[in-house]
């Protein structure tokens, strides 16, 4: 083999390998995204919901108020749709990381109200796992620019391992972005 085809192999390996390893995450991404508008379809169509792709996963607006209620969690997984859909879209939940805000224009108390009911539905549900500390709340200036609308807001970010596929050890497969 030629001195230079040498080179230009040594040189492209890490190059295509850092390539795929990022198009495993936005080809997860992309699914995602794919899922959550079609979970959601009927609530978009509606005004109830809105769905906005991210590099790093989803990011879904409840527009409704009565979609997002303040009070207590459900207990009927199907009572809520919009919540029992945004859940069934979900990926596997060791690759996700979910942070709750809501950033309508309601009282700080309802607000809050809102925030923790839709943390208790993951949490019921054995999805508090994935759940991220909620950082402090404020709402929308009106009149503020802002790529999504105003509401209560879920943005679902992929967390892929960076090897994916190597065994814990186990013999077991760690969970992978494919």
């Amino acid at each position: 083999m030629p001195h230079h085809a040498r080179r230009l192999i040594v040189f492209l390996t890490p190059l295509l390998l850092l390539a795929a390893c990022g198009s495993d995450q936005q080809h997860t991404a992309r699914l995602l995204n794919r899922r959550m508008q079609a979970r959601l379809a009927d609530d978009i169509a509606a005004g109830r919901a809105a769905v906005q792709p991210r590099p790093d996963g989803t990011r879904i607006t409840f527009l409704d108020a009565s979609s997002a209620p303040g009070g207590p969690a459900v207990s009927d997984p199907h009572e809520g749709s919009l919540r029992a859909s945004m859940v069934e879209g979900l990926l596997d939940p060791t690759l996700m990381r979910v942070a709750v805000t809501d950033t309508s224009t309601l009282p700080d108390d309802q607000r809050a109200a809102r925030i923790k009911n839709l943390t208790d539905f993951f949490q019921t549900y054995g999805l508090g796992q994935m759940l991220l500390p909620n950082p402090p709340q404020r709402p929308m200036p009106l009149g503020a620019a802002t790529p999504m609308p105003p509401g209560l807001t879920v943005t679902i970010a992929l967390q892929c391992p960076r090897r994916p596929g190597i065994g814990y050890g186990s013999g077991a497969r760690e969970p992978a972005c494919d």
